[in-house]
């Protein structure tokens, strides 16, 4: 239903595609690739962070491409984020960048980053993930 995915009734529903890489990071994990499953996670992260910004509306100009850290930010700024899920985003960013560049970093700790994206995506029932075959 369109009225539960917009603010406002002239607003466009957001499409957030994180859930599959999110699913395909897990995947990764199953098989033992720590490395692509954090580089998958975060641009999982990314593309979540991307959609609630432009939901929200509070998407930073730049010239390039924002960093995940720099939208989360945003989010905190425009008062859309709470500190404390402020300190969770950037955490699993963290996490996700030590794995993408060979850090040692626990499977645990991936499978917990994956649990929490999960929450977070679970918390945003306003974003529509895109449907296979066209328009959601």
């Amino acid at each position: 239903m369109v009225a539960l995915a917009v603010r406002y009734f002239w607003q466009k529903p957001v499409q957030c595609n994180a859930r599959p890489l999110v699913f395909s990071a897990q995947a990764s994990l199953d098989r033992g690739d720590a490395i692509a499953a954090g580089c998958k996670l975060k641009e999982a992260i990314r593309r979540w962070l991307v959609a609630e910004c432009e939901y929200f509306g509070c998407a930073p100009r730049l010239r390039r491409p924002p960093s995940p850290k720099a939208l989360a930010r945003a989010l905190k700024k425009a008062g859309h984020c709470t500190p404390i899920a402020f300190e969770w985003v950037c955490e699993l960013i963290e996490t996700c960048n030590k794995a993408a560049r060979l850090v040692m970093v626990k499977p645990s700790t991936i499978a917990s980053a994956l649990e929490t994206m999960h929450a977070f995506l679970d918390d945003s029932p306003y974003l529509v993930e895109a449907t296979k075959g066209g328009r959601s």
